[in-house]
């Protein structure tokens, strides 16, 4: 126990961040300290846990991959669908924290629905998913355009429903 000069006591505080400090004064911690302590603690978070880096940075690893529709040059129908299903899956595994290249559109189904995805949302996702495999093997066609207008909207979609429930 540390005793300042007017007799008050003040004990030793161990933070979130593992640093224990001491306030004599009894007065609250300057906001530039509190701005510190909170950034420096979301750093170290951000930094031991991948998991949230993947879930932080999905939607702009989407985008990165959806930037190839339109990109160089036209693509044949087959790499446009495997774009698409490689941004859509991947935006799903990395914001579940899952494998997301090797996901089924059954598997992706059931992680959507375990987050708490409205069930229409899913059922797109799904149709999306279908559509692009059965163009990836020639059955279906694309549209570079609707395409990506479809995934934009989708992801945006995904990105307010699953923010915030995966922790």
């Amino acid at each position: 126990v540390v005793r300042n000069h007017w007799g008050a006591s003040a004990e030793g505080v161990k933070d979130a961040i593992g640093v224990k400090t001491i306030n004599i004064t009894g007065c609250p911690p300057h906001p530039v300290n509190l701005v510190a302590l909170i950034t420096t603690r979301r750093q170290r978070r951000f930094e031991a846990d991948a998991n949230l880096r993947r879930r932080h940075g999905a939607l702009r690893n989407a985008r990165k991959i959806m930037a190839g529709l339109g990109g160089k040059g036209p693509l044949d129908e087959r790499a446009l669908a495997e774009l698409g299903s490689r941004c859509l899956r991947t935006y799903i595994g990395d914001k579940l924290g899952l494998e997301g290249v090797a996901l089924t559109s059954a598997e992706a189904r059931q992680h959507l629905e375990q987050a708490g995805v409205e069930e229409a949302l899913i059922d797109e996702v799904h149709r999306l998913l279908a559509r692009l495999e059965a163009a990836q093997y020639g059955a279906a066609s694309l549209e570079a355009g609707k395409l990506g207008e479809d995934l934009e909207r989708l992801l945006a979609g995904l990105e307010r429903q699953i923010k915030g429930r995966t922790r």
